[in-house]
């Protein structure tokens, strides 16, 4: 219960930070800025998730099993994530003239500055990882915060001293994430973990069991990305500036299955028995029900009123996109629950399967749904996205 009220509270803060920084992104950026922001971030961030090998959840399941020392650990996690990051930044390259075509010449300058995410990223994921598999959650959630709140100060700052522009906003999510990658490496260098003379067994041993994970978490992030993705290149950054608002309200439901997902994984590994996997699994899905129910009935009745409220006129319409999103709320958890409840238990196959057969379901239904998909967005996000759709 500690674990769990102060994970809860940590991704309720984080939620509120959220919540302030993308008022301000909103705000200031308008839709059109708002959605270039939002590809700057996706693309490095989706390129790297894509291509990990699941290496921060395999650190999170060997801590928790402890079937390595966190020296050798470390060592090999930092291994594997800096013989990643140059082939990761190399594709991000190669992929930029299609994911920035179309957009304004300035952002191409964000564009290539914006590779140092995927390092960063890893790094982050990766080590923070550690925190997480040996169940040590204060820390863990302390790390958590840092990125937020460290990403509203850059904000405010930059704000105060280069006015408002996407170069801010971009800038300062660049350099949130260095306060607590250092912080990592400094309580890492505390506790003995800090090595780097890989161990090639226990190298081996996180790759083996991060290639295991990583199919199915590739479908997941595919899952749960693919809309973003077909918008930043298929409609205008206006129409992602409005989808991402949209997401942005259905974000407050996953601030419960996030908090409960962080929980669950080190748990379930914990555990030798397939009872007390089943029964944690239980538990924590139940807590989850409780919370999600009454806040989804809310969201759907004031969807307007919050979008209004919190982000401003200018993205009413996306309003029936949040509604349709907010639905997912309850059927998304469960998913996730179980996906990890998979991964706990070393059982990969499952989760590869159902997350293929998602993006099969995804992919038809966009190409049959093409001209729907148009209307929807001329509909939705306003004149001129059909011809692009």
């Amino acid at each position: 219960m500690k674990d769990f009220l102060g994970s809860f509270l940590t991704t309720g803060g984080i939620q509120i930070v959220n919540i302030l920084t993308g008022i301000l992104a909103a705000r200031l950026l308008l839709p059109e800025g708002r959605g270039e922001l939002a590809i700057l971030i996706l693309w490095p961030v989706l390129i790297a998730d894509l291509g990990s090998f699941g290496i921060n959840t395999s650190v999170a399941f060997h801590s928790a099993r402890s079937d390595h020392s966190p020296k050798d650990i470390w060592a090999g996690s930092v291994l594997v994530v800096t013989l990643l990051s140059p082939v990761l930044a190399a594709l991000y390259f190669l992929l930029q003239p299609v994911i920035f075509e179309g957009q304004r010449p300035e952002m191409m300058s964000l564009a290539w500055m914006s590779v140092v995410l995927i390092p960063l990223h890893l790094y982050s994921v990766t080590l923070i990882s550690q925190f997480q598999g040996r169940q040590e959650f204060g820390v863990f959630n302390l790390l958590r915060c840092m990125v937020h709140v460290s990403y509203l100060g850059f904000i405010v700052l930059l704000l105060a001293t280069a006015g408002r522009s996407v170069d801010t906003f971009a800038f300062s999510f660049f350099g949130s994430l260095v306060p607590p990658l250092g912080i990592m490496i400094w309580l890492g260098w505390k506790r003995g973990w800090v090595c780097f003379r890989p161990v090639s067994a226990t190298v081996r041993s996180l790759v083996m069991y991060g290639l295991r994970t990583h199919v199915g978490n590739v479908l997941s992030v595919a899952n749960r990305r693919l809309d973003q993705v077909i918008i930043s290149v298929a409609l205008t950054a206006t129409d992602l500036g409005l989808y991402v608002v949209a997401a942005s309200v259905e974000g407050l439901l996953f601030m419960v299955v996030s908090t409960m997902d962080l929980l669950l994984f080190p748990k379930i590994a914990a555990q030798t028995l397939e009872s007390g996997r089943q029964q944690i699994l239980g538990r924590y899905f139940r807590a989850s029900l409780v919370l999600l129910v009454p806040t989804t009935v809310i969201l759907l009745i004031f969807t307007s009123e919050v979008i209004e409220t919190v982000f401003g006129h200018a993205y009413l319409p996306a309003t029936t996109a949040a509604q349709i999103l907010i639905l997912t709320g309850i059927p998304y958890t469960l998913k996730v629950m179980l996906a990890t409840y998979m991964r706990g238990s070393n059982r990969m196959k499952i989760i590869t399967k159902s997350e293929g057969f998602g993006i099969v379901v995804t992919v038809v239904s966009l190409a049959a749904h093409r001209t729907q998909i148009a209307a929807f967005a001329a509909a939705n996000f306003g004149p001129g996205c059909a011809a692009q759709a």
